[in-house]
């Protein structure tokens, strides 16, 4: 029987195991009984890669909305914030105008249907 077979129902074992122990307990414990190379290929897979971007993702905006009064403190953050804010305001700037674009072309195409209508 292959190594990594053999370590197939220790693995099912440690994350069925629902002991109130820490997520990563129960992780740590369960890549410990594979072999590295079965390491190397899970964590190579899309749907993990997957889940690891969410995951990192959500715990960086987590991270970020505990520290960033902390981190805005820092002398070299400032230039990344306002950088940030910068880029927020331009944006909403460009929404307000292309509202208004959508607008004028509205009214445009209501007079041009109302021409057509009319013939």
């Amino acid at each position: 029987m292959f190594e990594a077979t053999k370590s197939l129902d220790a693995i099912r074992e440690s994350l069925e195991k629902n002991s109130g122990e820490s997520p990563w307990t129960r992780l740590r414990e369960a890549t410990e009984k594979m072999s590295p190379e079965q390491v190397s290929w899970t964590l190579e897979q899309p749907e993990v890669k997957s889940s690891w971007e969410v995951l990192s993702k959500n715990f960086n905006s987590w991270l970020f909305e505990r520290f960033k009064e902390e981190f805005s403190k820092e002398p070299t953050s400032q230039p990344l914030i306002d950088s940030y804010i910068s880029s927020v305001l331009t944006s909403a700037e460009g929404f307000g105008k292309r509202a208004k674009s959508l607008e004028e072309e509205n009214a445009r195409l209501k007079a041009r249907l109302a021409a057509l209508e009319g013939l």
